[in-house]
């Protein structure tokens, strides 16, 4: 009888696991769309985005710090890590649009970057794309050499590189004369594109100290990478989906009716937020979890929203995107609410495990 009430126990625990897998999602207000955009959310729950043009870093219970200008000019936000650090960027306006001013901002300090690039010709910068979930930096930094724009503008070439202790690493390159790093996991592993001998830009992995070429079509770039290693590429034409690789197999992410999908992050769970696109139809916001695609617009507990644009995607799942009633939109946290399915197989499951307890323990 006791091992008969253990398999009933388990089996509805496991089968709350599995309603899990695909949760609703309830839909939180943060602001009107237009006055402002939301880039980044962390695990902590907090989210960075801009306010009439300045960066705000916004707690989970909705309290803004505002983030530092470089210079007291207008400053992009390139980087968000669960310690609250900030990648900071400062262009100069019009061409040749070369970066002005770097930096990473955190305990209300803003810490210049190194660079790679030893010419003294105030071209040189390094820039924070991505920061781990344990705080390692990953980005790109100026090296020496260069190009000339349209206009006669010195531009400088690039490399993939991390950043530690003020100290830059150069990552290298496929081959050319450019590289960028876009993405960074716990171990230290980086993502990003790179020219190749020909010019041609290939996705690459930097791991183990090498630099290796994902295979994918010359357009696609590596931006995101997760702590089991899982790799997050979009194309840059507009006939090719967004794919993950992983120890070379990829997995492509389509939904059927849609030409070719847009992906936006990838959590540590694998799960991917992004977008769909078709002919002559609007995009539709995506999640793909445990192997399936789905509408978020169809994980909505409350009825009339739909999603038109998602940017980041947390470890517990909570969504960052644009959520819109008819053609009134907002910025909007989408955040994974349990079935109530799910609870009552969860109570299921305890009670039985309870009952069986009781009678372990009963006297005689």
């Amino acid at each position: 009888m006791v091992k008969h009430a253990l398999a009933l126990a388990a089996a509805a625990l496991l089968q709350a696991g599995t309603a899990v897998a695909a949760p609703a999602y309830q839909v939180t207000q943060l602001s009107p769309d237009g006055t402002t955009r939301w880039t980044h959310l962390n695990n902590a729950g907090a989210a960075t985005g801009y306010l009439g043009g300045q960066g705000y870093v916004r707690a989970a219970d909705g309290q803004l710090t505002a983030i530092p200008q470089l210079s007291g000019q207008p400053t992009a936000i390139t980087a968000f890590g669960d310690n609250g650090a900030v990648g900071l960027m400062r262009m100069e306006e019009g061409p040749p649009q070369n970066v002005q001013e770097t930096g990473l901002w955190r305990s209300g300090l803003v810490e210049a970057l190194p660079t790679l690039r030893t010419t003294p010709d105030g071209l040189g910068y390094g820039v924070v794309n991505r920061i781990s979930g344990n705080g390692l930096l990953a980005g790109t930094s100026a090296v020496n050499g260069g190009f000339y724009d349209e206009y006669g503008n010195l531009i400088p070439y690039t490399h993939a590189a991390t950043f530690r202790n003020g100290q830059v690493q150069d990552l290298g390159t496929l081959g050319g004369s450019v590289s960028m790093g876009y993405g960074i996991n716990d171990s230290g592993t980086v993502v990003g594109f790179s020219l190749d001998a020909s010019d041609a830009r290939r996705a690459f992995i930097h791991r183990d100290g090498a630099m290796q070429d994902l295979g994918l079509a010359d357009d696609y770039v590596a931006f995101d990478i997760n702590n089991a290693g899982q790799v997050l590429a979009n194309s840059g034409t507009s006939a090719a989906s967004a794919v993950i690789w992983r120890d070379g197999a990829t997995t492509t992410l389509s939904l059927s009716g849609y030409t070719f999908s847009d992906a936006s992050a990838i959590n540590n769970r694998g799960d991917v937020v992004g977008r769909l696109f078709a002919p002559a139809q609007s995009s539709a916001a995506f999640l793909y979890s445990d192997g399936e695609m789905v509408l978020l617009a169809d994980l909505l507990t409350q009825p009339g929203w739909t999603i038109r644009e998602v940017t980041d995607i947390n470890d517990s799942g909570t969504i960052l995107g644009v959520g819109c009633q008819g053609i009134d939109c907002s910025w909007v946290l989408l955040t994974p609410v349990p079935e109530p399915a799910t609870w009552g197989m969860l109570g299921a499951g305890l009670a039985l495990l309870g009952l069986v307890a009781r009678r372990r323990h009963r006297p005689g």
